[in-house]
């Protein structure tokens, strides 16, 4: 599965969080336990749960998209 995200979110979650959001691909999917999150109106389905990355559970947002864009780099980042 490809996963993306936003270079800025992702240096806002390790310093928010201690953990990258590149941590994805290491998502056993097969434990994800998660529900639609409608806490607030987003413009697209997403969803909230947890799910094991290795033997740590780990607490997931995100959505799923058809045709995900390409990994933007950030401004000096190669």
């Amino acid at each position: 599965m490809e996963i993306t995200f936003d270079t800025a979110k992702d240096t806002v979650n390790i310093a928010k969080h201690g953990v990258s959001l590149a941590l994805a691909v290491d998502l056993e999917w097969d434990t994800l336990r998660g529900k639609p999150d409608n806490r607030c109106d987003y413009g697209e389905m997403r969803m909230i749960g947890y799910a094991l990355i290795g033997s740590r559970l780990r607490g997931f947002h995100g959505s799923r998209r058809r045709a995900a864009p390409h990994h933007q780099p950030a401004q000096g980042e190669r």
